[in-house]
């Protein structure tokens, strides 16, 4: 089916504190060749003038939603979602840009074509906060959405392997997903959009476009995305809580297509010992999560051992027994980092400033002043060879 002028797409954004930028990201979206649209707009309680940009605005298509307290992003946006009428659906940051007038255009004509496809995201530019273009070779991460397609298993290897890949304002989708499936966890600050992806491909199938949607705009130290003080702790622990239920709902073949690859009984093929190659997964360390899933890991392991039908299984099929998670438990340091990492930097702070001032008594006696010519010499003739 071809994509036409009749198909209704609602465009959502969520803003806070973008006044200088919320501007451009706003007539982004309005300069669009695809003019069916209605563009919702929250302001989420900004105390920067976010919301008086965003009056000036008067297109017909816009509804504008200003609050006086801030909600959090995914409960605004969330709010937008379930006001919106289209088909199809877009989300924009209040701080980027859609770089191409076709961006929808050309979405439509791959949901449109693609029946078996809910959502379509693709690739990212880059700008820094006065609109300059940044070349990605030159950003860590740049190149992250640049994805090929996988199948279902694939991506959840990948998500769990490597982490979030899909650019979420590049994303367009269909409406009703949301409405059957649920909404962003705005309990999640760093990664409620990772998983949801997680959600989605568990059931559904996705499409990434080569081409460019979205043009980030970096700002230093201020992007939720940045790897950055609180974000970097915030970032760690919030995979914790997700990767805790990343198996569930998972059909077997789903997670054979995606997993069988690091599965350590080439033959595991029924429930029970699927459960068990799920529950080891959590210990590969080459997950850039395997330090917070390793106590995922010991955690589940330790409720198999258990119970007797799926210890059983654990000792005939993997060997794992009372032993091996003895050991496995004395190996995961992660949950002694601030028992025994903390009191060990202190304690070398401590020496150091002995040292310190051991050096400061040593250069104040008598005896090292009247070395002090006798060292000079040494000193250049070390240097001279």
């Amino acid at each position: 089916m071809k994509a036409s002028s009749n198909d209704k797409v609602s465009v959502v954004m969520s803003a806070f504190n973008h006044a200088p930028y919320v501007g451009a990201a706003i007539e982004s979206v309005l300069s669009q060749c695809h003019e069916n649209i209605e563009f919702l707009i929250a302001d989420d309680g900004s105390s920067d003038g976010t919301a008086d940009v965003i009056s000036q605005y008067k297109d017909p298509r816009i509804t504008f939603l200003p609050s006086r307290i801030n909600r959090g992003a995914c409960t605004s946006t969330n709010d937008l979602i379930k006001m919106a009428s289209g088909e199809f659906l877009c989300i924009i940051n209040s701080d980027d840009i859609w770089p191409s007038t076709s961006k929808i255009n050309n979405q439509l004509k791959i949901l449109k074509s693609l029946n078996h496809v809910v959502a379509v995201f693709g690739r990212a530019s880059y700008m820094n906060e006065t609109g300059k273009p940044l070349q990605k070779e030159g950003l860590e991460g740049g190149f992250v959405f640049d994805q090929a397609n996988r199948n279902r298993g694939e991506w959840l290897e990948h998500f769990f392997m490597l982490g979030n890949c899909l650019c979420h304002p590049s994303i367009m989708i269909r409406k009703n997903y949301y409405d059957k499936h649920g909404y962003y966890k705005n309990e999640l600050r760093q990664v409620p959009d990772f998983e949801m992806w997680i959600r989605l491909v568990k059931q559904y199938d996705i499409y990434v476009s080569d081409e460019t949607y979205v043009c980030f705009r970096l700002v230093k130290g201020k992007n939720t995305s940045s790897n950055l003080g609180k974000n970097f702790a915030r970032i760690v622990n919030e995979h914790y809580l997700v990767n805790k239920s990343f198996f569930a709902g998972i059909s077997d073949e789903t997670f054979i297509m995606g997993f069988s690859h690091h599965f350590k009984n080439s033959e595991a093929a029924t429930r029970n010992l699927l459960e068990i190659e799920k529950m080891l997964l959590f210990f590969n360390d080459k997950s850039v999560f395997s330090y917070t899933n390793q106590i995922i890991g010991l955690e589940k392991i330790y409720d198999m051992l258990t119970n007797e039908v799926s210890r059983e299984k654990l000792l005939k099929h993997y060997g794992i027994d009372d032993h091996w998670i003895h050991e496995k438990s004395s190996e995961i340091l992660a949950l002694c980092e601030h028992t025994w990492i903390e009191p060990e930097v202190a304690r070398l702070r401590s020496d150091n400033i002995l040292l310190k001032q051991k050096i400061i008594s040593m250069e104040m006696s008598s005896s090292w002043k009247v070395t002090l010519p006798f060292r000079a010499i040494m000193n250049f003739l070390c240097h001279k060879k």
